[in-house]
């Protein structure tokens, strides 16, 4: 419901909008999985900016912490989360801070 107030109120105000979903997987499956989720989520929307999937480093409450993952999988769940919200009509990009894209992400293959 919240989410539907926030478009109508851009709208309604003349703003521009788009969306971003954070990642939390720790795999390409989930990536896609999270993809899937989130662009329910959004249906029937139509954002003027892209969707974008916010990539940053985070530590569970149990001590489990995706700073360990290669540049291989961020790169390649990010990819899969792109190429599904890419084939449901989004255009999409990659929100995250220089220094994530540059050492986290192979930035050559986005």
């Amino acid at each position: 419901a919240r989410l539907a107030l926030n478009v109508i109120g851009c709208k309604n105000n003349g703003l521009h909008y788009g969306f971003y979903h954070t990642l939390y997987a720790d795999s390409v499956e989930g990536a896609r999985t999270e993809a899937k989720i989130f662009l329910t989520s959004i249906k029937g929307y139509d954002p003027d900016f892209p969707v974008y999937v916010d990539t940053e480093f985070w530590t569970e409450k149990n001590g489990w912490t995706n700073t360990k993952l290669s540049k291989r999988l961020w790169t390649d769940m990010v990819l899969a989360f792109g190429e599904e919200c890419e084939k449901a009509g989004y255009y999409f990009g990659v929100y995250a801070s220089r220094s994530f894209i540059q050492n986290t992400l192979l930035y050559d293959e986005l």
